[in-house]
């Protein structure tokens, strides 16, 4: 018996016939593969390397951020073992970058107050240079350094104040209601 190969017949067959030759057909495809997969791999470490210098000054404004507050928790450490610490003008200023401990990039913080009153230095009243006379307060700038290069300071306004027995005033169960306030007190 005879088999007639129909027109599709011979087109399969010459494409496989095709298809194992060595032309070099695999080869061109290969090479575009490998072209795209270079060129992809090239904008993503290009991608990459932009972001890097992002994330290294953002770790370095935080581990600033660390230091200053760990120049308020100093300074809250002097204030509580000497509620008196504040009233000695040479307490109040660090100028000279104090290193935190345990930090690994040498974080640093110094701290400088603001004067009150119209005061631009700490006179013999430390009172009156320190402390503000409408709030009460006396408000210090502590600031936070970290990083290489570029060195990377990030700075914190505290205020302090000493607790009065009359802050707590308020808060007590003994307030009067007005007898006027629909649902109040009869």
């Amino acid at each position: 018996m005879r088999v007639i190969l129909s027109s599709t017949g011979r087109t399969w067959r010459w494409a496989r016939v095709r298809a194992s030759a060595e032309h070099g057909f695999t080869m061109v495809v290969a090479l575009g593969v490998l072209l795209v997969t270079s060129l992809l791999l090239t904008a993503t470490f290009y991608a990459v390397s932009g972001e890097i210098h992002i994330g290294t000054d953002n770790l370095a404004a935080k581990r600033a951020y660390a230091a200053a507050s760990a120049g308020v928790q100093a300074y809250l450490y002097q204030m509580n073992q000497n509620p008196n610490y504040w009233e000695t003008c040479t307490n109040n200023v660090q100028s000279t970058a104090v290193t935190v401990p345990g930090s690994s990039d040498n974080a640093s913080y110094t701290f400088q107050p603001i004067y009150a009153n119209g005061n631009t230095a700490c006179t013999s009243n430390v009172i009156n240079s320190l402390v503000d006379s409408t709030t009460g307060t006396i408000r210090i700038v502590f600031t936070g350094s970290a990083g290489t290069r570029p060195v990377v300071q990030r700075a914190i306004l505290v205020s302090f104040r000493m607790d009065s027995p009359l802050d707590f005033l308020w808060y007590t169960h003994f307030e009067a209601v007005d007898k006027g306030i629909p649902g109040g007190p009869s």
